[in-house]
């Protein structure tokens, strides 16, 4: 059940721009791009996000732990092998929005130390995008998903 005000599950209705930023929707979970909120954004930084309004990894289903965990590896593997990712982060906060959801970023080649984790999109040579940009990145990542023939439903 939706909670009231929740910025994904309005997301996942199509109710704020962030909704744009869309890359798959599978019965359980939905991926998101990190939406260029200051005008710009680091092009990888994704969400898993579940569908059911849940505040945390406590609350999932063993089908919502799956399904969660299918899709971390299939993008992991997209980044690797079509955006010259050398690692992939995955983060859960938890405490800015009450609704589940990953954080998976993409480490590219050649970022220096001192950029890693947290700090990956503050490399000034990272790729960064704007609105379109970013669409076009997400559009790239759908169509790589089909691409390695990874079952989706």
């Amino acid at each position: 059940m939706a909670m009231e005000k929740c910025f994904i599950c309005e997301k996942h209705n199509g109710m704020n721009d962030a909704a744009r930023f869309h890359i798959i929707t599978t019965p359980l979970i939905s991926v998101y791009h990190m939406f260029p909120e200051n005008g710009s954004v680091y092009l990888g930084h994704v969400f898993i996000e579940t569908i059911r309004h849940i505040p945390s990894l406590a609350e999932m289903t063993i089908e919502e732990s799956n399904e969660v965990g299918r899709f971390q590896m299939i993008i992991s593997k997209v980044f690797k092998e079509f955006f010259d990712a050398e690692h992939i982060y995955s983060f859960v906060f938890g405490d800015g929005v009450p609704h589940l959801h990953i954080h998976l970023i993409p480490r590219y080649k050649g970022a220096p130390e001192k950029f890693r984790g947290v700090k990956v999109d503050e490399w000034a040579d990272a790729p960064h995008g704007n609105a379109e940009e970013t669409i076009v990145f997400c559009n790239k990542v759908t169509e790589k998903i089909k691409e390695i023939g990874l079952k989706l439903s």
